[in-house]
C-alpha cells in the first residue's frame, strides 16, 4: 500500500502530523494533532513537534492498518498512556504482508503469501482477536485445512500460521502490548513426502497443441500465446524452476554453454545450479531475459512470472479436465523422471536439479519401467533424452 508521508506542519498556529495514503485509488488523509505547548520558544516548539512527529512516524503502519488511532498517543488521550486497540487477525496479516513488501519480495511471492494466509481469515474471520489465538484454535485450524486441502498444502498452511504468529510476537511484542504467555505453540506436522507427478509425452504434446489464444489473458496477444509454447519447451528441457531462467548467467564452453543459476546464499558461500545448454537454448534464454525486461512483452515479466504458470495451467485443465491438480512445477518433475529413465543415474539427476543430496531426488526413481516406456516412447526408441 503506497503512501506519501508528510512530516509535522503548522496550520492555524497549531502543529500536527499529516499522513496521506491511497486506498483503492482514493486518497485518504490522517491528521494527528501534536498538541505542542505554545508557551515555549519557537525552537522549543519545533523540537517538541519533531519529537512527537517522529513517534507518529514510527507507528504510521499501525495507524493505516487500524491497530491504533490518534488516541494512542499519550499527549492526546486523557489517561496520558499509550493504548493499542484490540489487535485483529487481519491487522497481524496486513502487517506481515507490509513487511514482506518492504523486504522487496516479488509480487508472485506476496500473492502466494496472501492466498495461504487468507485461509486463516476464512477459518476464524478477520475480526478474530489475534492475542486470543489459543492451542484450541490451532487444532481447529489444522482440522479446517485437513478437510479442504491436500496433505502438502495443509503442511504449508500450518507452516505459514506458525510463521505469522512467531513473527508478530517477535516484532510487535512491545508496540502492541502483547503478552508472551498468550502465544500458542504451533508444532508443524511431519512434512509429507510429495511423490512427483509428471506429464507423459502424449499429454505434453496435446498441451503444446492447444490454442493458447482462447485462454484468459491471451486473447489479444497472439505473439505472446505462441511464445508461451516455446517457454514450456525450454522449461521441460532444462528442469528449471519457474524463477530460474530470469536469473541465469551464461558462460561459454568449447561447443556449448553453461547455464549457471544462483540457488541459495548463505553467510559462507553462494550455491549454484549448473546445466549445460546448446546454442539454440542459449539463444532462447538470452531472448527470454531481454523480453522479461521489455515492457511491451506481457508473458515474461521479471517482477511477475505468474502469467507463464497461469497460461500453462489453463492448457492443462483443457487437456486433462478441470479437476487436474498438475501445474507448472510438474514440468521440472517431468524433466527429472525422464532424465532418470534415460540414464539410470540418480547422482546425475540430483546434480542437474541442484539438489544438495540424493534423498530429495529419490522420489523420481519410484516409477515402474513399463509405465515409463509407455509415457516416454521417444526415450525408449532412441535411448537418449529427446528434444521436444
Amino acid at each position: 500500500m503506497p503512501s506519501r508521508l508528510v512530516h509535522w506542519k503548522i496550520h492555524n498556529n497549531a502543529y500536527y502530523y499529516r499522513l496521506r495514503t491511497k486506498i483503492n485509488g482514493v486518497e485518504k488523509e490522517i491528521k494527528i494533532p501534536l498538541k505542542v505547548d505554545m508557551s515555549l520558544s519557537t525552537i522549543q516548539k519545533h523540537n517538541q513537534a519533531q519529537k512527537r512527529g517522529l513517534l507518529v512516524h514510527q507507528r504510521r503502519k499501525d495507524l493505516l492498518n487500524g491497530v491504533i488511532d490518534k488516541t494512542y498517543f499519550e499527549w492526546i488521550n486523557e489517561d496520558k498512556v499509550s493504548k493499542v486497540r484490540t489487535i485483529t487477525l487481519k491487522n497481524a496479516i496486513d502487517y506481515y504482508i507490509d513487511y514482506k513488501i518492504t523486504e522487496n519480495q516479488s509480487e508472485e511471492t506476496i500473492r502466494g503469501d496472501k492466498i495461504i494466509l487468507s485461509r486463516l481469515l476464512d477459518c476464524f474471520g478477520k475480526n478474530k482477536n489475534f492475542e486470543s489465538i489459543s492451542q484450541k484454535d490451532v487444532l481447529q485450524y489444522k482440522k479446517y485445512v485437513n478437510k479442504k486441502d491436500s496433505e502438502y498444502f495443509t503442511y504449508n498452511s500450518i507452516r505459514y500460521f506458525k510463521y505469522l504468529v512467531d513473527f508478530i510476537y517477535a516484532e510487535k511484542l512491545k508496540d502492541w502490548n502483547l503478552d508472551l504467555n498468550n502465544k500458542p505453540n504451533i508444532k508443524l506436522p511431519t512434512k509429507p513426502n510429495k511423490e512427483p507427478t509428471y506429464f507423459s509425452e502424449p499429454v505434453l504434446d496435446k498441451i503444446l497443441q492447444c490454442d493458447f489464444n482462447q485462454f484468459s489473458g491471451f486473447q489479444k496477444t497472439r505473439e505472446d500465446a505462441n511464445y508461451l509454447k516455446e517457454v514450456i519447451k525450454f522449461y521441460v528441457e532444462t528442469g528449471c524452476r519457474l524463477k530460474e531462467p530470469f536469473y541465469a548467467n551464461i558462460i561459454p564452453l568449447n561447443k556449448n554453454y553453461l547455464m549457471k543459476i544462483p540457488v541459495e546464499e548463505t553467510k559462507r558461500k553462494q550455491r549454484f545450479r549448473e546445466f549445460i545448454i546448446n546454442q539454440e537454448q542459449k539463444d532462447f534464454l538470452i531472448d527470454f531475459q531481454n523480453k522479461a525486461k521489455d515492457k511491451k512483452y506481457h508473458i515474461v515479466k521479471f517482477n511477475d512470472r505468474s502469467k507463464i504458470s497461469r497460461g500453462f495451467k489453463q492448457a492443462v485443465k483443457k487437456v486433462l479436465g478441470k479437476e487436474s491438480k498438475l501445474h507448472f512445477h510438474n514440468l521440472r518433475d517431468t524433466f527429472a523422471v525422464r532424465k532418470y529413465f534415460e540414464t539410470g543415474d540418480i547422482h546425475l539427476v540430483s546434480r542437474l536439479l541442484g539438489h544438495t543430496n540424493t534423498n530429495t531426488t529419490d522420489g523420481y526413481t519410484k516409477f515402474h519401467i513399463s509405465q515409463l516406456e509407455t509415457d516416454f516412447p521417444s526415450v525408449k526408441k532412441s535411448g537418449f533424452f529427446p528434444k521436444i
